[in-house]
């Protein structure tokens, strides 16, 4: 279980992570006609109202950057609704193989609304759900 303190600190904690993708259990949690998007419910991880996993978005089509599909370690803030991207990688084949494109911290590194019908919904949705 993870504590306040431990909620902020990343890098070098998540640098195993990053390679490990094809050893997760994703579930599925919604889809629409340009994504599938899942939930890794083994990387669960709580402080308080916030609750931390790893999510995978695979791309029907890939994007215009050669992104087919990405992975984010997120927070979700179960109480407010809200949620944030903690960390990022991009990768050129789907459900996270291929070359790794890009990773690391967003520039945005703040809580933001959930939206129900969008794929940060679904994720929020079977994370706090659970």
């Amino acid at each position: 279980m993870l504590t306040r303190r431990a909620l902020n600190i990343l890098p070098a904690a998540l640098l195993p992570f990053v390679a490990t993708s094809a050893s997760a259990e994703w579930t599925k949690v919604g889809q629409d006609d340009g994504q599938v998007v899942y939930v890794d419910a083994s990387t669960f991880e709580k402080a308080g109202d916030v609750r931390r996993a790893w999510t995978l978005t695979d791309l029907k089509l890939p994007r215009g950057d050669d992104v087919a599909s990405f992975r984010e370690l997120s927070d979700f803030n179960c109480r407010e609704a809200r949620r944030r991207i903690v960390f990022l990688v991009t990768y050129a084949g789907p459900m996270a193989t291929g070359k790794v494109l890009e990773s690391g911290r967003p520039l945005l590194d703040k809580f933001e609304n959930v939206s129900p019908y969008s794929p940060g919904g679904w994720q929020f949705e079977y994370v706090c759900g659970k």
